[in-house]
């Protein structure tokens, strides 16, 4: 029985997405503005070992650049491999969806997993070359570790779970700066836990690991560009 729900659900999922992909062949109009068409600029350039970071800010966005590059590499400059990084982004925030709601009914888990699928903003953006959808996934991926931390897995894993967090947050970082936004609520858990005294180790780490690599991040700009903020 166990294992006929487990395939249900595969099942489930691979017809969410199957939509996903029809809407990408039947639906896709080309790149929706000027970010994509920079992004894909710098990612034929990467490819081609001819990337050079500027004063556009867009440069710095490596996450969507770097996966856009490598598609790039692979199958050439084309709609569908520009689509690949929102694609895969799609694919495995669902795919942490349907992990996280395992236990539940089928429906609350396929309720969930078709309105998230099918809202208007995950399905449009599911092919453009955008960093929001990379965003959608490290931003959807803090949220999973830390409750896995809290009530799965990864209790009591202090050091895993808060390496997890800080490297998702840092993809999502290198992807699009706005991913600050919704990592805000951690301050909250981050004051709530120290004020009721738990957790504390976690937080902890949490912070160093986030400042190590943040530090490296920066230093590197100093080093290269002269400012730690350029």
């Amino acid at each position: 029985m166990i294992l006929k729900n487990k395939y249900l659900d595969i099942l489930f999922f691979l017809f969410l997405f199957a939509l996903v992909i029809l809407y990408h062949i039947f639906g896709y109009h080309g790149f929706y503005g000027y970010d994509e068409i920079f992004y894909a600029e710098q990612a034929q350039k990467l490819a081609q070992g001819n990337f050079e970071l500027t004063s556009d800010h867009y440069t710095y966005r490596w996450g969507l650049i770097t996966f856009s590059a490598i598609f790039y590499k692979l199958f050439g400059v084309n709609d569908h491999a520009s689509a690949l990084p929102s694609l895969f982004a799609t694919f495995f925030s669902m795919l942490l969806l349907l992990i996280t709601l395992k236990k539940q009914n089928k429906t609350i888990k396929y309720s969930a997993l078709s309105i998230f699928t099918l809202s208007t903003w995950v399905i449009y953006y599911s092919d453009k070359m955008m960093a929001d959808t990379l965003i959608m996934l490290f931003g959807f991926s803090g949220y999973i570790i830390l409750y896995f931390y809290y009530f799965g897995a990864l209790q009591k894993k202090y050091f895993i779970a808060s390496f997890l967090i800080s490297i998702s947050f840092f993809l999502g970082f290198i992807s699009k700066e706005t991913i600050i936004i919704p990592y805000l609520p951690f301050l909250y858990f981050c004051i709530y836990d120290i004020v009721h005294k738990k957790n504390i180790k976690f937080w902890i780490y949490l912070i160093a690991i986030s400042f190590i690599i943040f530090f490296i991040y920066f230093l590197f700009f100093y080093l290269e560009k002269g400012h730690p903020f350029y």
